[in-house]
C-alpha cells in the first residue's frame, strides 16, 4: 500500500481513504507474497479465507471517511493547490501530478529532478480547516518544513501523532486503524479534535 506511505502532516492519516476492493485486493497480494517469500505453497483458499475473516463486518467503507480523499498541497511558492488522492502518482516516491505539473512532497526522488519542480506539503482539506477553525493557524511551507520529515510528510518529533503513532510505517496501515481505533478517522470525533488540538499546540506555541 504505497499511499500509507505518505501521511498528512496535521493529522498523520494516509492520503487515501481505500475502498473494501482495493483494500482486499492489496491485502490478497501481500499475504501470497509472504507465503512465496516464506518458500511456502501459496493456498489460494488459505489467503481468501485469512483476508475474508478480516473484513467481515468491516466499517471502514462508509461515506463519511470519503474526505481522506480530499487534499491541499502547500507549496515552497506559497500556492495552495487543489488535489485529490487520484492525482497522487503512487510509484514516483513522492510526487503529485496535477495538469501536468509535477510537485514534489518527498526527498526520495533523484536529485537532479527535484530541482525542477515545485516542493509541498500536504494535508486533507479538513485538517487545514481545523487549524484554522482553532487555532487561527494557516499552514506554511516554510513555517512547517522545518518540523517535517522528507521521506513521508509527518512531523519529526517523536510520538507526535500520538495514539495515531503505532499505526504508522506498516504495511497495513489503513486495515489497521479502520478496524481497531477509526475515530481516528473521524474529523468529527471530540476524541479525535482533542488529539489534534494536543498536538498542535505545541508546534503553534512552542
Amino acid at each position: 500500500m504505497g499511499y500509507a506511505s505518505r501521511y498528512c502532516v496535521v493529522c498523520g492519516r494516509p492520503l487515501v481513504h481505500l475502498d473494501c476492493d482495493d483494500m482486499k485486493k492489496d491485502l490478497l497480494e501481500q499475504y501470497t507474497y509472504d507465503m512465496e517469500d516464506d518458500s511456502k505453497i501459496v493456498d489460494d483458499e488459505i489467503v481468501n479465507n485469512k483476508v475474508d475473516k478480516i473484513f467481515t463486518d468491516f466499517p471502514f467503507s462508509h461515506a463519511k471517511y470519503a474526505w481522506l480523499n480530499d487534499l491541499f498541497l502547500i507549496t515552497d511558492q506559497g500556492e495552495i493547490i487543489n488535489a485529490t488522492s487520484d492525482d497522487y502518482d503512487n510509484w514516483s516516491h513522492g510526487q503529485f501530478n496535477i495538469e501536468n505539473r509535477i510537485i514534489e512532497i518527498s526527498s526520495l526522488t533523484f536529485i537532479d529532478e527535484r530541482d525542477k519542480h515545485a516542493r509541498a506539503i500536504v494535508c486533507h482539506k479538513e485538517c487545514y480547516t481545523f487549524l484554522k477553525q482553532n487555532f487561527d493557524y494557516k499552514l506554511c511551507y516554510y513555517t512547517i518544513k522545518k518540523y517535517v520529515n522528507n521521506c513521508d510528510n509527518v512531523i519529526k518529533k517523536k510520538n507526535f501523532y500520538l495514539e495515531m503513532d503505532r499505526y504508522m510505517d506498516q504495511h497495513e496501515f489503513a486495515y489497521q486503524t479502520y478496524s481497531d481505533d477509526n475515530w481516528m478517522l473521524d474529523i468529527t470525533n471530540k476524541r479525535n479534535k482533542h488529539r489534534l488540538s494536543a498536538m498542535w499546540y505545541s508546534i503553534i506555541y512552542m
